[in-house]
Formats: structure tokens, C-alpha cells, sequence
């Protein structure tokens, strides 16, 4: 998350960092009344201008569950906390 929320002028640049040094980039954007979405045409047309494709598909590692089904663990998706 590219805390959109809380600068809405600058997230633009945090989500294009992660998504130039990651293989897979989740952005997750919230639609609240920040102004944050004003930036979203910027994003999505340096996404294009640097040949990132924006597809509607999760990497593997975020599906750990398919079909009602477990595929893979979940331990790199949940924290370890002592009691």
C-alpha cells in the first residue's frame, strides 16, 4: 500500500518504486475523500509509459487459497505473536 490516504500528493511515487523493484506489485488504493484519486491518471499513464501492464490477476503467493481449498501455506501471509 502506497499510503494513499495519508499522502495523497506524493503515493504515486512510493507505488511506482514498488513496482519497479518487485516482480509482482499488489496496489491496493482506498476511495475516500483524500483528494489521493486525483493522482490516479498520473499513476496509470506512467504504469503505461514505462511498458507495466495493469492486469486484473494476483500473483500465486496472494491465492493460498483456490476453490475452497488450501494450496500452499500461509505462514509468509500471518505473523508469528507470543502469548
Amino acid at each position: 500500500m502506497p499510503h494513499d490516504w495519508d499522502d495523497p500528493a506524493h503515493w504515486v511515487e512510493r507505488a511506482l518504486h514498488d513496482v519497479s523493484h518487485h516482480p509482482w506489485t499488489v496496489v491496493v488504493l482506498h476511495d475516500v475523500d483524500t483528494g489521493a484519486m486525483a493522482q490516479l491518471g498520473r499513476f496509470l499513464s506512467e504504469l503505461s509509459s514505462r511498458g507495466v501492464p495493469v492486469v486484473p490477476d494476483f500473483p500465486p503467493a496472494c491465492l493460498p487459497l483456490q476453490a475452497g481449498r488450501l494450496t500452499q501455506s500461509l505462514s509468509h501471509l500471518t505473523m508469528e505473536t507470543t502469548a
